[in-house]
Parts: C-alpha cells; structure tokens; sequence
C-alpha cells in the first residue's frame, strides 16, 4: 500500500487544516465562553440600569474572547504567506515504512511507530509526528481509493497515543482570568464607572 500526492498549499488548505487541530478548537471554544460572558455582562447591564458600569468588563471580554477565535487563523496565514513558492509545493509519500514529506527546500521522514496520531476531518489529514507538530495533507486531492488506502495504513499502522491533558491548567488560568475580570467590574462600578 502506497499513496503519494505531489500539491501546492493553498490558503484554504491552510484555514482547513487549522480548522482539524485540536487545540486550536479549544481557542476557540474558550473565545466563544468569552463572548458570551461579554454578551452576558451586557444585558444584565442593561437589564438592571447600569450598563456604563460593567462596561469595562464588557469590552475586556470581547477583546479577550476575539483574540482567542481569530488569532489562530491570522497567525496560520501568515505562516503561509511567509512561503516561498518552493515550500508551498509538496510531495507527501505514505508507505509501509512510514511518512515522507518533501518541499523546495528539504525533506522529512517518520517511521510509522514514530507517529502519534492521525486525526481525520472533513478536509484534511493530520498526521501528528509529535504531540504539537503535524503534517497535514488536504482531502481534496485524495481519490476515494486514496482516501481508503491511507485509513488502511493508519488503521494498522498507527497505535494513537493520548496526549497528556493541559485541561486543568486551562481551567485554572481561565477561572483566574474570569475572577480578575469580575473584580476589575466590581472596582469600576464601586468608584462610579
């Protein structure tokens, strides 16, 4: 069994694969929460008559919650916009012995046993060579056949390893930042707005 893909990154392969992580989903979980605790902050506000005096926390709030749902997609672009036509064209060969990946400008490869996961979306293949690093390969250019063939590989070839969670770290610094935010509107409002 062997699929190799010869492509050109394209901006939507790139917002598409971005989509698949993992963590960047919990991002943009977490700038949701923020938005909605911004939303939230404004209607009790003005529910009660005092809108001027959660105002402070209602802008910190949305900023909070815009960097967190849109940074990650900037910052991809970007990443993109920095290649040169020569990383942009790529040869992705999935094999028996592993993943080899090469562009313009160098070249890498990843025995199988050395792959921590494969996460599979809509639009892409995420092929994890570490617990944050991953080569992506957009669905779009896979033939159904393609498509079977490298579920196949992984299937036999991957043993997923479950990243260590960071979840509670999260929590911690999000409840912190939640708590902070509420005091920063509990002064503004007690000193008059």
């Amino acid at each position: 069994m062997e699929v190799t893909i010869e492509f050109e990154l394209l901006d939507g392969d790139i917002t598409n694969s971005v989509k698949a992580f993992p963590q960047i989903k919990k991002l943009r979980f977490f700038g949701m929460v923020a938005l909605g605790l911004a939303a939230m902050t404004l209607l009790a506000g003005a529910v009660n008559g005092e809108l001027a005096s959660g105002l402070a926390t209602v802008i910190t709030m949305t900023v909070f919650g815009g960097v967190f749902f849109t940074i990650p997609y900037f910052s991809a672009r970007s990443a993109l916009q920095n290649f040169t036509p020569e990383e942009r064209r790529l040869t992705m060969r999935l094999e028996e012995g592993g993943v080899h990946v090469t562009s313009g400008k160098g070249e890498s490869s990843s025995p199988w046993d050395a792959v921590h996961r494969v996460v599979e979306s809509q639009d892409v293949f995420l092929i994890y060579t570490t617990e944050q690093c991953a080569h992506f390969l957009p669905k779009r250019l896979l033939s159904p056949e393609n498509t079977e063939t490298i579920r196949n590989l992984v299937a036999s070839k991957v043993e997923p390893r479950k990243a260590p969670s960071k979840m509670k770290y999260v929590i911690i610094v999000w409840l912190a930042l939640v708590m902070m935010f509420a005091l920063i509107s509990a002064l503004t409002a007690q000193n008059g707005g």
